[in-house]
């Protein structure tokens, strides 16, 4: 069964709505720190006593801005999360269930990528939703903008490939 999320948001170190389109993880010029946030409902759409072969997150990275994958080593990591109620603009600090279980992008090249986040799945079974929170390992402070844009459910930076929650099941 292939998933788009019910929420997909830039989530703004300050709270605030973002003023761009797209799903936008690193930082602004202004040093606001930008995660991304997914919420998929899978809970009425998988059986309660399915068995989950594999699952993947598939977003597609469509623009890099400065450098954000600097200094080296610096990616961006999954986070598998709890967004309670409502995926909303103050959801930046939610509470994390899993701290980076996989790295989705480790450089600027541009396309779609994919992590494997099976295990995530199955522990989101009982609940509603698999919720997740895409964030770079470092940012850098220099009151330049550098930031890496995903398309979003909306496909407003129009590459024609929505995220996506890939999940195999029987």
């Amino acid at each position: 069964a292939t998933f788009v999320p019910s929420t997909d948001l830039t989530l703004m170190s300050d709270g605030s709505a973002p003023a761009f389109s797209g799903l936008n993880a690193g930082d602004t010029a202004t040093d606001l720190r930008m995660r991304i946030g997914l919420r998929f409902g899978i809970a009425f759409f998988i059986p309660a006593n399915a068995v989950i072969e594999s699952a993947h997150l598939r977003l597609n990275q469509v623009s890099v801005t400065g450098n954000p994958y600097l200094p080296p080593g610096t990616e961006i990591v999954v986070d598998r999360a709890n967004f309670g109620v409502s995926l909303a603009a103050d959801d930046f600090g939610t509470p994390v269930l899993a701290s980076n279980i996989g790295t989705f992008s480790s450089d600027a090249t541009l396309g779609v990528r994919d992590l494997d986040v099976t295990a995530a799945v199955v522990a989101d079974l009982a609940g509603l939703t698999s919720d997740f929170l895409l964030r770079f390992t470092a940012t850098v402070n220099d009151a330049s903008a550098a930031f890496t844009r995903f398309d979003d459910v909306e496909n407003s930076l129009g590459s024609g490939v929505r995220p996506e929650l890939i999940v195999v099941y029987h």
